[in-house]
């Protein structure tokens, strides 16, 4: 009896040790990425991301390009990563393929298959000269647009037919 007693303690503590191994080991999933979050950049395909989802940290890797980035949730993971992608690919295509290794090349040429540079939008602009209050149930004219330009500059616009 002593002899099976001793075992069961034994079996119990493996067992102790192997759900506290599996606790201290991510939950890996995959998820796909189907924009970047950036206007100027869309993706022509979706992108498959891995995300390893540990007690207070969620980490974002797009391994094919070397990228990863880390949230404490999955939502700021995968935000963080769409940046990386971004941010990596914007450095790589100022870059002569002369200048790169081997890795960073492949993931140029991954970055090129993967990713449209939009035409640049030259500014945005308010478009309604007029607006409702709806706490007063009144129109308020409003005040001039401000039109931010692709280079940051601010211009003050006069309204269409002013």
């Amino acid at each position: 009896m002593l002899d099976l007693r001793r075992t069961v303690d034994g079996l119990r503590a493996r067992v102790n040790q192997i759900e506290h191994d599996l606790d201290d080991r991510p939950r890996t999933y995959l998820s796909v990425i189907t924009d970047l979050g950036d206007r100027r950049y869309t993706l022509l395909s979706d992108v498959t991301i891995t995300l390893e989802e540990y007690k207070d940290e969620v980490v974002a890797r797009w391994p094919d390009v070397g990228v990863y980035a880390s949230g404490t949730t999955e939502s700021e993971a995968i935000a963080g990563i769409k940046r990386q992608i971004v941010e990596l690919f914007e450095e790589l295509r100022t870059m002569k393929p002369g200048t790169l290794g081997r890795m960073p090349l492949s993931w140029k040429r991954i970055l090129r298959r993967a990713i449209k540079v939009n035409a640049q939008v030259p500014y945005t602009a308010v478009s309604s000269q007029y607006t409702v209050d709806r706490a007063l149930g009144a129109q308020v004219k409003r005040q001039k647009p401000k039109v931010k330009t692709g280079d940051g500059r601010l211009w003050i616009c006069d309204w269409a037919g002013d």
